[in-house]
């Protein structure tokens, strides 16, 4: 017998396919969206990556996830991008007052079904809405879609080509050792150099590794599974942590 629980997602997924197609043929019929875009992306990023849902109410941060480091607090934002759809997308207001951890954009297509959904953390994001030179970020809050990406990374894709985040259950280390290994060494010296730098804060470390790479102060083998240097430094910190050649 289905629980309570299971119940209850089964006819919230009925409802969001019914809200879908009205939305469609209202879109259709007057040009303009229905406005159900946040909601989908809200539901879609907690089915996809496994979150937990906050209530209505709770200001800041829409979903909880278990991570290794705690509870991670995110923010999540939807975005509708239409075939042929205009360059300069933006994603929704980002309230840099609230409190939370990271943003999720979820990026949908014209049938309101998730195609990607991309996390970027509050430091980026911080930065990039604190830059000057836009109204629209700056007072407004908003990035380009475009922006939002080179400042995080693909957490999931529709169509199951590597993302620069995979929550599969390939092994991290051996990815790892297939990149790297020529350099290994260099790569843990850099890290441990870094990791006593930052007197062990993962954060600092992680993002002065991701630009130690960028500058070329060090390097990996190769990197066939389009990882991005910021995830990469993150899944070597993890790793020197686990096996215990950081600390």
């Amino acid at each position: 017998m289905p629980n309570e629980s299971t119940k209850a997602t089964d006819r919230i997924v009925s409802i969001l396919k019914e809200a879908k197609k009205l939305a469609q043929e209202y879109k259709k019929l007057t040009g303009k969206p229905l406005g159900i875009t946040g909601e989908v992306a809200e539901y879609e990023a907690a089915r996809v990556l496994g979150l937990q849902l906050t209530p209505a109410r709770q200001a800041g941060y829409d979903a909880i996830e278990n991570a290794e480091v705690g509870k991670r607090r995110l923010q999540i934002k939807g975005r509708c991008l239409e075939k042929n759809c205009k360059p300069g997308q933006r994603v929704g207001r980002i309230d840099l007052k609230k409190d939370w951890d990271a943003v999720l954009l979820v990026l949908l297509d014209e049938n309101f079904d998730a195609t990607e959904i991309y996390e970027a953390d509050r430091a980026p994001v911080e930065a990039a809405l604190m830059a000057p030179g836009s109204k629209a970020r700056n007072e407004r809050g908003a990035l380009a879609v475009s922006k939002f990406k080179t400042l995080g990374r693909c957490r999931w894709r529709r169509d199951g080509t590597p993302s620069n985040v995979s929550k599969s259950n390939v092994d991290v280390s051996a990815k790892l050792k297939h990149e790297a290994a020529p350099s290994m060494a260099t790569q843990r010296d850099k890290m441990r150099e870094l990791f006593t730098k930052y007197k062990g804060d993962q954060e600092g470390t992680v993002h002065a590794y991701a630009a130690a790479e960028k500058n070329r102060d060090v390097r990996r083998a190769s990197n066939n599974y389009g990882i991005d240097e910021l995830e990469y430094a993150r899944r070597l910190y993890t790793d020197g942590v686990k096996k215990g050649w950081l600390k």
